[in-house]
């Protein structure tokens, strides 16, 4: 539960609210309300969603590539 942070979540609240670096009761309280979330049967539910927005993402990826608005640092 309280794992060792690396970071000050003062610094950016943002990611001092994500759940890898909250602690203590509102880590609980976050894990209580996402556990059901990721039941078996509801991740394979979820499966098609993921794969249909990764080949999108590939696809837009593979377009900004061949018309150079995306470069690969060499």
């Amino acid at each position: 539960m309280d794992r060792m942070a690396l970071f000050d979540e003062k610094l950016d609240p943002l990611i001092g609210n994500s759940w890898p670096i909250l602690k203590g009761q509102p880590w609980r309280h976050l894990r209580t309300n996402l556990t059901p979330v990721f039941t078996s049967r509801k991740m394979k539910l979820m499966y098609y969603l993921v794969d249909t927005c990764c080949n999108e993402v590939a696809e837009c990826l593979e377009k900004a590539t061949a018309e150079g608005k995306l470069h690969q640092d060499q």
